[in-house]
């Protein structure tokens, strides 16, 4: 099994089917009954099998690839007959758990299962349910860089830090899927996390698209938890839509940390020519420069935190 999965990792660091980037999530358990222990009549749909090794591994990538989209994942199950390959629904429901949060939630009392998933360009996390997991870089990028998903995880804490404590825990994981679904298929973006009780936006940042009213993320995932029906889902899975729209604009998208989307499109203002002077000395390009402007802001206190995601995938988190 360990050259199929060092050839998937291979085939997941670049994936595109017909020019298209795809992000497939791909489990390899020896347990079929666990795809569907936390989400019973989750479909199943095996679409082949092969002898365990590079060939079985890469083409069930090839078929199974441009399947595992919108909840859907590749499952490998290596067994004495071969491996046998498919797809299936790895959530139900907006809110209920992945196969990844259950390894992270099971630790060692899950079956032997490894999740390899591709954070960014040529960057490819393993892990596994005895709480191991590094990243892979096909790149030019250091191995001690920290993982793409670190910074993502703190942005989403950022953004419900003032959520109710009884609610915290299901928004932040509706916050974190939506902006990991949206961080796979951007090219880059910058946002910021505005304090909770500041209802006026930053002189620096007034230059932006505003939401007429504000989108309470936490509300919506409240009226679905106590509703339930087509409805607010409907609603929560369009919010998730909105938010990966607005960081694939250009400039700044504005989070408050009550869970609220704010705008986007914000630009930094023109400031003092020493001050610009400083910013164009800094390495890199426009965007990472922009977000090292922001450090003002947070020191200030005019925002809680500071997020960046360039076109390469290196991914920067600065705040609380």
């Amino acid at each position: 099994m360990t050259q199929a999965l060092l050839a998937l990792v291979a085939g997941l660091a670049n994936y595109k089917e017909e020019g298209v980037a795809l992000w497939p999530d791909i489990y390899a358990c020896e347990d079929r009954e666990w795809l569907t222990r936390e989400n019973p009549g989750t479909d199943i749909i095996s679409l082949g099998t092969g002898p365990i090794g590079e060939k079985t591994a890469l083409e069930a990538l090839k078929i199974c690839g441009p399947l595992a989209t919108g909840g859907w994942a590749i499952f490998l199950l290596p067994g004495e007959d071969g491996c046998s390959y498919g797809v299936f629904r790895a959530r139900t429901t907006p809110l209920a758990a992945t196969p990844e949060e259950m390894i992270d939630e099971e630790g060692t009392e899950a079956p032997t299962v490894i999740h390899l998933k591709n954070l960014a360009e040529s960057c490819v996390e393993i892990s596994g349910s005895r709480g191991n997991c590094c990243c892979v870089y096909l790149s030019a990028t250091r191995d001690e860089v920290p993982s793409p998903k670190i910074p993502t995880e703190s942005l989403a804490r950022a953004i419900t830090k003032d959520v109710p404590d009884s609610e915290r825990d299901s928004v932040y994981r509706f916050v974190y899927r939506a902006l990991a679904r949206a961080l796979a298929d951007c090219h880059g973006t910058l946002a910021v996390v505005l304090p909770k009780r500041r209802r006026v936006i930053p002189k620096k940042l007034s230059d932006a698209t505003l939401f007429e009213q504000p989108l309470s993320l936490a509300c919506l995932v409240s009226e679905y938890k106590g509703q339930k029906n087509d409805e607010t889902m409907a609603r929560l899975e369009a919010a998730a839509c909105l938010i990966q729209g607005t960081l694939q604009s250009d400039g700044i998208v504005m989070f408050r940390s009550n869970a609220t989307l704010v705008g986007y499109r914000a630009f930094l203002s023109q400031s003092s020519p020493r001050a610009a002077k400083a910013r164009n000395n800094t390495e890199g390009g426009a965007r990472r420069r922009a977000f090292n402007t922001l450090q003002g802001l947070l020191d200030s206190g005019d925002v809680n935190a500071a997020f960046f995601r360039s076109q390469d995938g290196e991914t920067l988190f600065k705040g609380e």
